[in-house]
């Protein structure tokens, strides 16, 4: 049972981290909406659509995390493509002719 209760707690205090960075985040996207339209008959989302919103999302970033077949880190990886490339380049440019 204490193993069960110590997972819960983990699992929740992941939660609440992303849906509390969501949310901030939606948020201010709706301060900034509200702040373009104001003044004109356009009327923008109540921040509790944004709050909700925001734990959908984390709801759902944290289910596909604990998917078996997906892992953050290689989806990531694209991301330190353009470095290898100019290493590859840097390394062509430097390369003593043979």
């Amino acid at each position: 049972m204490p193993r069960a209760i110590a997972k819960v707690k983990e699992e929740t205090r992941k939660l609440l981290v992303t849906a509390v960075l969501f949310s901030i985040g939606f948020c201010i996207i709706l301060v900034h909406n509200r702040l373009l339209t104001e003044g004109t008959s356009f009327r923008a989302v109540s921040f509790a659509r944004a709050l909700i919103g925001g734990l959908i999302v984390a709801k759902a970033l944290l289910s596909v995390d604990m998917l078996p077949f997906l892992d953050a880190k290689s989806m990531l990886a694209w991301q330190r493509w353009p470095d290898q490339l100019r290493n590859q380049a840097n390394n062509g440019l430097h390369a003593s002719p043979a």
